[in-house]
């Protein structure tokens, strides 16, 4: 991808088989591209939008209306079962991955740092009371035995139900000071 534009290239002799052009107004932060079940999802900001493989036409388009501040959090979860999952800044949302249309929302609380991840059918996302050196999540997530940490925090973990978008558990954990 290069200024807003991305291209389809056969891997076996380098030929360019279609180009598109994205909108240049839609983000005011990173976006990515992935390619996902056929589809190719591009995440810009608080946007989402579907393009067919086949030729890059435009499949949908989704834009979360309740993000209005700008982050770096926006990030593609995972599809599952014809619902592709997304953290639009500070929204968890599912989207029919064929049409676009919004299955659920699900608000995280208004702290720096939240990025959820999706592990199977659940998407769990944590945040840590400190006042030093925690390392933001998903990283902290998955390795948090071996983080290093220099002072007591309390760290609230938190998994949802994907099908549903509803709160499966949450727990709280102190980690104390190492040295």
């Amino acid at each position: 991808m290069t200024n807003y534009q991305f291209r389809a290239i056969e891997a076996i002799n380098g030929k360019i088989l279609w180009t598109r052009q994205l909108p240049k107004n839609t983000t005011s932060g990173p976006d990515s591209l992935y390619l996902i079940d056929g589809s190719i999802y591009w995440i810009a900001d608080r946007d989402v939008y579907a393009f067919r493989t086949s030729d890059g036409g435009q499949v949908w388009h989704f834009q979360d209306q309740n993000a209005t501040t700008f982050s770096r959090q926006s990030q593609l979860l995972g599809v599952l079962n014809g619902t592709i999952y997304v953290q639009l800044r500070k929204d968890l949302v599912a989207l029919q991955s064929a049409n676009g249309q919004k299955v659920w929302t699900f608000s995280l609380p208004p702290l720096t740092d939240i990025k959820a991840i999706m592990i199977g059918q659940t998407i769990y996302y944590g945040y840590a009371i400190h006042a030093s050196n925690v390392p933001p999540p998903p990283h902290w997530f998955t390795s948090i035995s071996q983080a290093f940490y220099y002072c007591s925090n309390a760290i609230h973990l938190f998994a949802i139900k994907s099908q549903s978008g509803t709160l499966q558990w949450q727990k709280q954990y102190k980690v104390t000071c190492t040295r």
